[in-house]
């Protein structure tokens, strides 16, 4: 009966660790997805106001095409935006055709 006894109070105290160490799993676990909903939130505010600026760049990029380019460039702007109607920024540098063409091998008509 004793040795019954202590079996069952051994099992208690295992039940009773592993449900302290269940509970600090999930304690953990809850700040995890806490801090991740966080971020979450503040990457949705963030693309939030990146599309607004988006948004409102669109506006002035057409408002630029219609009305001319007061409405592209503000004075903060840099002269070397690229916005999405003005992609000039990003074009490879024109090569003079007169260099291509020195380094191409001809072949005399001659046979």
């Amino acid at each position: 009966m004793r040795g019954r006894n202590d079996q069952l109070q051994s099992e208690v105290a295992d039940v009773k660790r592993k449900e302290a160490e269940m509970d600090r799993i999930l304690v953990k676990n809850a700040n995890r997805i806490k801090s991740l909903e966080e971020r979450l939130h503040d990457a949705e505010e963030q693309a939030i106001e990146a599309s607004r600026r988006v948004a409102k760049q669109l506006v002035r990029d057409r408002l630029a095409i219609t009305h001319g380019d007061q409405y592209s460039y503000s004075g903060i702007r840099p002269m070397h935006s690229t916005s999405l109607f003005n992609l000039t920024a990003l074009k490879p540098p024109v090569i003079p055709l007169t260099t291509m063409t020195d380094s191409i091998e001809h072949f005399s008509d001659e046979k």
